[in-house]
């Protein structure tokens, strides 16, 4: 349940299209293999921007770190607050960034 609630959070900033967007103006078609390095590259950006959005915003519904607490410690952080908490989440983030690097 958590992969599935971290594919729609991430998603929701889409930057793979504002990267292609930037692409538009080149004069020769884009390559297959850079387009999927594009796409890569995109899922590691939104994954990032929002496991540190949701580190800074105070909102318990939708919120990435909030959903991890819950996957991690069985509980909500309630004041959304717990500065060592965060730095274990951004801690796992950079860690599935990292293995998803390697992956492509």
């Amino acid at each position: 349940m958590f992969e599935e609630y971290l594919t729609l959070r991430k998603k929701k900033m889409n930057q793979t299209m504002t990267v292609l967007a930037d692409c538009i103006s080149l004069e020769e078609p884009i390559p297959m293999d850079l387009i999927d390095f594009i796409s890569n590259l995109g899922s590691l950006y939104e994954l990032r921007g929002t496991a540190h959005r949701s580190c800074k915003v105070k909102e318990r519904n939708n919120n990435l770190y909030n959903f991890w607490h819950m996957y991690k410690q069985g509980s909500e952080d309630l004041n959304l607050d717990k500065l060592v908490m965060k730095f274990q989440f951004l801690e796992f983030i950079n860690q599935r960034c990292e293995k998803m690097m390697q992956e492509h």
